[in-house]
């Protein structure tokens, strides 16, 4: 009877337990986490750089091989937890991902957006902006451009997301340039306004978020854009070329001396190369197996072989000079 009392005690206090830990979920408003969709057809695969492989597996999860010491060895790394993300109900632009990444060690999820295009991946482009569904996609520049992806690379550690970043609005021939920064001021639903060449008046978000982190171009509480660089741009062949009024923002100079390759997809505007691109191998494992069993022919000496002349009658006499003193 004794033993039966104290089993009785025991369940009692599991109960209990389990109704507690039930309650207090129920508290605090947190839902069951959803079914994340499997990972889209067109990022399944072997994608890869001069410097590493990407591979994407149907299964939602990434690894990253390097190919190091200048691409005599590839070193494979585990894989990592790669979901994606559901797509938003306004503004869901094909081609266009957010991945979370969730990296060993770590208990923050880190987003990653990208965009494919055809055999090609970019982390950093822009999106127009509004994107309405029943949206006319027109098939000039003109609009409001919004970096999207601000990522630099993919790597086997979390990122850290882009201090600043730069919105474009193209209007005809003329365009403008706006920079937005990180802010840990409170996140409102504000436009920030500013006036044209020919004074037409353009309405940009005063806040936009970015993979979880809140950025501006307006330092005050006010809605006027003040510090903005306008001036003309041409288009040549695949490349735009900026003539800027006036250079406003430091570290700019550069974009300026060369046209600009760009790519223009819809409402998807990439400039410069592509982060990845898609490889020719299909089996990775096979890959890196027959890579690293090829045998490296030795390398090069830093000196060329020189038969040397020794005069060894001339460091006898000098041997024999210095014994002597």
């Amino acid at each position: 009877m004794e033993g039966t009392g104290k089993l009785r005690q025991r369940f009692r206090r599991s109960l209990l337990l389990i109704l507690f830990f039930l309650i207090a979920f129920h508290l605090s408003g947190e839902s069951p986490p959803e079914i994340m969709p499997i990972m889209p057809e067109p990022l399944i695969g072997v994608w890869e750089t001069p410097d590493r492989f990407v591979e994407f597996s149907q299964e939602s999860q990434m690894r990253i091989v390097l190919k190091a010491y200048y691409g005599f060895v590839y070193e494979p790394f585990p894989w990592i937890n790669c979901q994606l993300a559901e797509p938003s109900v306004k503004g869901d632009v094909p081609g266009v991902y957010t991945l979370q990444l969730r990296y060993a060690h770590e208990k923050k999820v880190q987003s990653l957006r990208v965009a494919v295009l055809e055999d090609s991946l970019y982390l950093d482009f822009m999106l127009r902006y509004p994107l309405e569904k029943n949206e006319t996609i027109p098939e000039s520049l003109d609009g409001i451009w919004i970096a999207s992806g601000t990522g630099s690379s993919v790597r086997l550690y979390p990122h850290f997301d882009a201090d600043t970043f730069f919105v474009l609005v193209f209007d005809g021939s003329s365009y403008y340039r706006v920079r937005y920064w990180q802010t840990d001021a409170r996140e409102r639903d504000r436009p920030a306004l500013f006036t044209g060449n020919d004074g037409r008046e353009f309405s940009l978000p005063k806040f936009i978020r970015i993979q979880g982190t809140l950025y501006t171009c307006i330092t005050s509480t006010g809605t006027k854009l003040r510090n903005f660089e306008q001036g003309s741009f041409t288009v040549e062949e695949n490349s735009l070329r900026f003539f800027p009024n006036t250079i406003i923002y430091s570290g700019t100079e550069a974009a300026y001396r060369q046209p600009t390759p760009f790519v223009l997809a819809g409402n998807v505007l990439v400039f410069g190369e592509p982060y990845l691109t898609r490889s020719s191998v299909t089996n990775l494992d096979g890959e890196i197996a027959a890579h690293n069993a090829k045998r490296r022919p030795p390398r090069k000496p830093i000196f060329n072989f020189m038969k040397l002349d020794f005069r060894w009658e001339e460091i006898e006499r000098i041997r024999g000079g210095i014994l002597a003193r």
